[in-house]
């Protein structure tokens, strides 16, 4: 690549990988279990759903929210460092690169 330094190490990403695991896995190392689990029929996936269309909405606004603003950071933030660089060129060409790497879907 360009010889840009990576902003984490592997052995980073997996502590961090690793830490924020071991909360939840505690959590339910300590649930009681349910007796009847086994012996209950199968939902019915017409009439018992897990999400219905009002929260899948709103989770995929959520999410198109969080890329337009993730977006509008990395254009600034490269459009920034274009124009300390003092070269009206680079900005140019870093921020629409910037642009079409960072789409929205």
């Amino acid at each position: 690549m360009a010889d840009v330094p990576l902003p984490l190490g592997a052995i980073t990403i997996l502590c961090i990988d690793v830490g924020t695991d071991m909360l939840p896995a505690i959590s339910l190392a300590y649930e009681s279990a349910e007796g009847d689990i086994m012996k209950r029929l199968p939902r019915d996936p017409q009439h018992d759903k897990l999400v219905n269309n009002r929260y899948a909405y709103l989770a995929e606004a959520i999410a198109k929210a969080d890329i337009v603003s993730t977006n509008q950071k990395v254009v600034l933030g490269t459009y920034l460092v274009a124009k300390v660089s003092k070269s009206k060129v680079n900005a140019a060409i870093i921020t629409n690169t910037s642009l079409m790497r960072y789409r929205f879907p």
